[in-house]
């Protein structure tokens, strides 16, 4: 076991796909199709990349959140109902304070 290359581990548990792209002067590219497809962005959308250096860029596809973990968010978001007359106390002290003040 000590004898494992462990480059070629992670290059075979990843399968790496080598192809070659080209980046015009205004620096755009245009990646493969098949990822594209692949990953959600046949019809375009955004990327984040991470500049690793030497060992150069790793891009990945933003998700857009799926039906559910939209629902959850904005379920999330509601306003709580209160205490019958709690609006109307906090108003009340609020009020208090000000006329205390002057």
């Amino acid at each position: 076991m000590a004898d494992l290359d462990m480059e070629a581990l992670v290059r075979d548990f990843y399968r790496m796909q080598t192809t070659t792209m080209t980046l015009s002067e205004r620096r755009q590219s245009v990646f493969p199709q098949d990822w594209c497809e692949r990953v959600g962005l046949a019809r375009g959308g955004p990327v984040n990349v991470f500049d690793l250096g030497e060992a150069g860029l790793l891009i990945r596809p933003i998700k857009p959140p799926t039906h559910q973990e939209l629902e959850a968010a904005l379920a999330a978001a509601r306003p709580r109902r209160g205490k019958p007359g709690e609006a109307d106390r906090i108003v009340a002290e609020a009020l208090s304070k000000v006329r205390e003040e002057f």
